[in-house]
């Protein structure tokens, strides 16, 4: 069993070695994808939003930059942000998985109360 503070510690070393394999190597998809979903796991907001920038901006065309933006939009408690990108997602032409569809659908209307 580890400690709280030990697994902060963890999380934040894993970090910067996803963050040095996601400069380095050319294909970098898993590594941003882990290294966003640690950036909120470690409450790295503005770093999180950086790095679904740049993971958008390498991979246009695929459902995912856009679903860890809705993750994030969600923790951060901002559903205008959270519904413009399930819209940018729409019109995107990105091929949704039915995964992705769940999730489009649910916060298209899953939800009327706020976040």
């Amino acid at each position: 069993m580890i400690d709280p503070l030990t697994k902060q510690d963890k999380r934040k070393i894993y970090q910067q070695v996803l963050r040095r394999l996601s400069e380095s190597e050319a294909d970098i998809f898993d590594y941003l994808w882990e290294l966003v979903n640690q950036d909120i796991l470690l409450e790295n907001y503005t770093e999180a939003v950086d790095d679904c920038e740049r993971m958008q901006e390498a991979y246009p065309d695929r459902e995912e930059p856009y679903l860890l933006f809705m993750k994030l939009y969600f923790v951060l408690k901002q559903p205008e942000q959270l519904q413009a990108k399930r819209q940018e997602l729409l019109a995107s032409g990105a091929r949704l998985s039915p995964e992705a569809m769940e999730q489009v659908r649910y916060w298209g209307g899953g939800y009327r109360n706020g976040l």
